[in-house]
């Protein structure tokens, strides 16, 4: 495995700056940046001034920024770090993939999807952090972020960001702001003009939506030796299920709904995330509208 732990303090910075976050992010001098001595080694107190090669993985739309970010750091380290970064585009939801191909050949620092932390953790791509520095991260963050970057009761990751939901967007020229209350009245709309509604019906990050509407909670333990899921929780097998089950399938049987997540020309509505916002912002304009 890699050990990257000059590396580490330079996470926050970059990670926090590249989400556009609205507030400065330093982490305090007295703090260790590792706490697993059998994967870190050495004392928590180390001169990590110097010269550095890194690879850093982040999403192509932000790889720009990301390397002004570094020059940035640079620079206000006044000598004392050295840096020469190669940034490469690497998605959320790839970046575990591809690092568990090789660990000793990845990235010293890349930006991962919540999902994949347990494989990274059992696959020892991860070390967790020390008590001071989980603490630290805890008092400045959301509870769902930090509990997103945590594994039985320890943080392996810094949290970047908690908002990644989903979203109706769609456009006003076939839909009005009371349309989109109802999905019956709004997938008639659609229908009458020609057009469909996008939602990934088949994925189940969306298709939890409708029954986490309703009521339903589904909780899983992990095995934090081995990353398996061990027991759950949930109530889908209830009214609230059936009740969800059943709209559900009603989506399903509609051909007005088309399995994607992403802008298409036949769209006149979209469930997708923030990063979809761009483009379709590009394709409706000011017709563009969010619920």
């Amino acid at each position: 495995m890699k050990k990257h732990i000059k590396f580490i303090a330079l996470v926050p910075t970059l990670l926090l700056a590249s989400c556009n976050f609205k507030f400065s992010y330093s982490l305090p001098a007295d703090i260790p940046f590792y706490t697993d001595s059998e994967t870190w080694g050495g004392d928590d107190t180390f001169d990590d001034s110097g010269s550095y090669d890194i690879k850093v993985w982040v999403d192509e739309k932000i790889q720009s920024l990301t390397e002004a970010q570094i020059n940035n750091f640079v620079a206000a380290s006044g000598g004392k770090y050295t840096i020469t970064a190669t940034v490469q585009p690497m998605s959320e939801g790839d970046a575990a993939t591809t690092m568990l191909q090789d660990v000793s050949t990845g990235a010293d620092i890349f930006i991962f999807a919540q999902d994949q932390l347990s494989r990274l953790k059992t696959s020892n791509a991860l070390a967790s952090f020390d008590e001071s520095l989980t603490n630290h991260l805890k008092a400045n963050n959301s509870a769902d972020s930090v509990a997103a970057a945590s594994l039985d009761g320890k943080m392996y990751a810094f949290p970047v960001t908690s908002d990644n939901g989903y979203f109706l967007y769609y456009n006003d020229s076939y839909l009005s702001d009371s349309d989109v209350k109802d999905m019956d009245t709004m997938i008639a709309k659609l229908a009458s003009a020609g057009k469909r509604l996008n939602f990934a019906r088949k994925n189940g990050f969306y298709a939890a939506s409708y029954f986490l509407a309703t009521g339903c909670y589904s909780h899983w333990q992990i095995d934090p030796k081995t990353g398996r899921f061990i027991d759950y929780d949930d109530n889908y097998n209830s009214e609230c299920g059936i009740k969800a089950g059943m709209a559900y399938r009603s989506l399903a049987n509609t051909k007005v709904v088309a399995e994607k997540s992403t802008w298409t020309n036949s769209a006149g509505a979209i469930v997708t995330g923030v990063w979809e916002y761009d483009y379709i912002k590009q394709q409706w304009g000011e017709h563009l509208k969010c619920k």
